[in-house]
């Protein structure tokens, strides 16, 4: 590998060669003890000429301590990863007669590969969501925790241009209970969420809570 000018391969054996003295000089001053004068050897000036500048020094450091010289760059996140994208936002929520019930902040985070949610709804009450796509499971998946909610743990994806999550947990009687919560985004800039529970599989469902989400500006 080259970099910056040094050949990895042939810069190692050629360092390793003028590194051994510097050793022995080491492992002399260490008999001396404390307050030895400092050998040649062991200079700034004998490893590094003093023209030489940081740029050229970094490589040559990592050549000398054996680390591995390498590009590391982030992993690009996935493009699932933007498809949540249109809850992201400041927003005022309201139920389906326009009366307000709460506010929500929906934060990207992680370099864009989740979102977190922080809701208060009317009356002070707060929750958090993290939201993120999962590459390894190729789903959606949430975790949601609140001040007298249940914990939710869902999964899902894009249906059309909503994204539905759902999962199953225990219910009051110990029954299991479904969760679904529909996300959709409207024409107008708003998001509507639908959350819905059913206590028979899926055969049935009730409504939990419908909430048109507008940017403070919009309204």
């Amino acid at each position: 590998m080259i970099f910056n000018g040094w050949s990895h391969s042939g810069a190692r054996s050629s360092i390793g060669a003028r590194l051994a003295p510097r050793l022995d000089a080491w492992q002399s001053s260490l008999r001396q003890g404390p307050g030895a004068p400092l050998d040649p050897w062991l200079r700034p000036s004998a490893v590094f000429p003093p023209a030489m500048s940081l740029k050229r020094m970094i490589p040559l450091i990592l050549l000398l301590t054996g680390a591995p010289i390498s590009a590391q760059t982030a992993r690009a996140s996935a493009p699932e990863s933007h498809q949540f994208d249109f809850w992201l936002g400041e927003w005022d929520v309201f139920d389906t007669q326009g009366k307000a019930g709460g506010h929500s902040r929906i934060d990207s985070i992680a370099e864009g590969r989740g979102l977190l949610e922080n809701w208060t709804d009317a009356g002070g009450t707060t929750g958090k969501s993290l939201n993120v796509y999962n590459d390894a499971k190729r789903c959606w998946q949430q975790f949601w925790v609140g001040d007298g909610t249940p914990v939710l743990e869902l999964s899902g994806g894009l249906v059309g241009e909503s994204m539905v999550l759902s999962g199953s947990r225990a219910g009051k009687s110990g029954a299991p209970t479904v969760d679904r919560i529909t996300w959709t985004p409207l024409a107008d800039g708003a998001v509507r969420q639908h959350w819905e529970l059913s206590s028979d599989g899926g055969k049935t469902w009730r409504d939990i809570f419908i909430g048109i989400y507008r940017h403070p500006a919009a309204h």
